[in-house]
């Protein structure tokens, strides 16, 4: 037996995507679902489709063949722009890609052009939102090039935002992408099919203080549909929303006394982020982590625990992603 296992409750997930979808159309958004955090778990992947996402995205090319080989529909986005080392099976696995590098563009359409395939575009860019993409000056012509690309199809633009950005700011930012878009469409006379405005931090400041997000038309969620949250901080639930999709269950390692009641798991940082831990037990609280063990406060449980006996957790989104990529968890899975 393995001390350490993951509950995964597909219903519900289904639900989540289902809800989010909903939620998102109320504003002519489509939701791209997001399966990084499962390492493509095909059930899971299966779950959000059922509950209505339009697209799966991945940031690894190993968890996209995952998909494939279980038979999982797509289409597939590779949610990052791919090394050059990858380019042969992004265009063999992926429908297309979020770039935000020109050197990749070049590869990408040369890959696309000698295997006689077609490979979908997003052009991310950075409006000093934290991470990758072209600066706005050079947008225009990088979409450019993908149009005049023989076999990239120019799917649109997207942004990416910190999961800690400020309301205003992003929406501020959403209208000045959005205008962009609507520049580039008029200068290349093709409307960009996609606007995609970022991740579940946009549920989170836009739209459940229900604040249409200028004229954005995709969102790619994960953490909104696997764990119902709209920040693992708090955590932030979403209302209407199943929180018990993921539940962890531990085994107690020791129970002892040292001026309090303290526990020790049989797990560690290399399983989980201890900061991302949420007890189910009341009374229970987290202390620290090490590299193999988690150290838990057990003086107001109840009832008392005992070695042998298991605490039970939910999760949030950096504790999820460690667990399920781990091959030392079991993964349990209610159908």
């Amino acid at each position: 037996m393995i001390p350490v296992s993951v509950r995964v409750n597909l219903p519900h997930i289904a639900e989540n995507a289902a809800k989010a979808t909903a939620l998102c159309e109320q504003y002519g958004i489509e939701v791209w679902g997001v399966t990084k955090a499962v390492a493509a778990q095909p059930g899971v992947a299966r779950a959000m489709l059922d509950g209505g996402v339009t697209a799966l995205a991945e940031t690894r090319l190993s968890a996209v063949s995952r998909l494939y080989e279980s038979g999982v529909p797509g289409p597939y986005w590779l949610l990052r722009s791919p090394a050059y080392c990858e380019i042969p099976e992004c265009v063999a696995l992926t429908d297309g890609s979020l770039v935000s590098d020109r050197g990749a563009l070049e590869l990408l359409q040369a890959e696309a052009r000698r295997t006689q395939r077609r490979h979908g575009v997003l052009v991310m860019v950075d409006m000093a939102t934290g991470r990758e993409g072209f600066l706005p000056e050079e947008v225009g012509s990088v979409c450019r090039m993908v149009a005049e690309s023989s076999h990239l199809d120019l799917a649109g633009l997207g942004i990416y935002f910190e999961w800690q950005g400020e309301a205003d700011v992003q929406a501020k930012t959403l209208v000045r992408l959005c205008d962009l878009a609507a520049d580039i469409g008029r200068e290349l006379q093709m409307p960009l099919s996609i606007i995609s405005g970022g991740s579940t931090s946009i549920i989170r400041t836009q739209l459940l203080h229900d604040r249409k997000p200028a004229d954005i038309n995709n969102l790619r969620l994960g953490t909104a549909i696997l764990l119902g949250i709209a920040s693992s901080v708090g955590p932030l639930k979403i209302p209407g929303f199943h929180q018990d999709t993921f539940e962890l269950s531990v085994e107690l390692n020791e129970v002892k006394t040292r001026g309090r009641r303290l526990g020790l798991l049989a797990m560690g940082h290399t399983d989980a982020d201890p900061d991302y831990l949420f007890p189910l037990d009341p009374g229970v609280k987290v202390l620290k982590a090490f590299s193999d063990h988690t150290l838990v406060d057990l003086e107001e449980a109840d009832p008392a625990f005992r070695a042998g006996e298991t605490l039970r957790f939910q999760l949030g989104y950096f504790a999820l992603t460690k667990l399920m990529h781990s091959p030392w968890v079991r993964h349990e899975f209610v159908r």
